[in-house]
């Protein structure tokens, strides 16, 4: 709320001192995918043609002039940015890249909105969020570690993988059975199509 607070001044000098604000975010379905798969880049959401959308409402209230929460910000909003994630042996990291707006149409049934460059003000946001996110999540997270029936099941489903960095349009899912010969064409005893 404080950055929201920070993005658009107006609400805080419209209700003054007692406001208090709820968000509501929606992802409204659309047409087109504005999701893809870069082998080089990961997963990429949207660009400046086919972004996600997003839509926010920013509800207010305050303690003298408005006790019930009310429409105060309706912001359609589009963004890209790219997903550095992967999952290998149960263990995932991930990473939010090039976050932007590149769409916005803001208004406000409650008060006078003042000019603002949305995309840029957007963009900065944006940025500060994934940069905060990257720094919590900077280190991968490795789940056998954290809980022991996790690094049983790794012992029966070995070589877990999901990654987006093997070919373009693709995520690849796979993994080896504890079952699974180590190196098929070695094994004689092997069924005939796995040599």
């Amino acid at each position: 709320m404080t950055q929201l607070y920070q993005l658009v001044p107006e609400v805080f000098r419209h209700y003054g001192a007692t406001v208090e604000c709820s968000a509501s975010l929606s992802l409204p379905m659309q047409e087109a995918s504005p999701i893809k798969i870069d082998a080089t880049k990961g997963i990429i959401i949207g660009d400046e043609t086919t972004w996600l959308d997003v839509d926010l409402k920013l509800f207010c209230k305050n303690n003298d002039t408005v006790p019930e929460p009310e429409l105060a910000l309706d912001m359609d909003l589009g963004v890209a940015l790219t997903v550095n994630a992967t999952w290998d042996n149960f263990e995932y990291w991930i990473a939010l890249n090039d976050a932007r707006g590149v769409h916005a149409d803001v208004t406000s049934p409650a008060m006078k909105l003042n000019y603002h460059d949305w995309i840029a003000e957007i963009t900065a946001l944006l940025k500060a969020t994934t940069t905060e996110f990257n720094l919590g999540h900077a280190t991968p997270v490795d789940l056998k570690a954290k809980y022991p029936l996790i690094n049983m099941v790794a012992g029966l489903f070995r070589s877990t993988l999901l990654s987006p960095f093997v070919t373009d349009e693709f995520l690849l899912a796979g993994f080896k059975m504890i079952t699974d010969p180590a190196d098929p064409m070695a094994d004689p005893t092997a069924p005939t199509f796995l040599q």
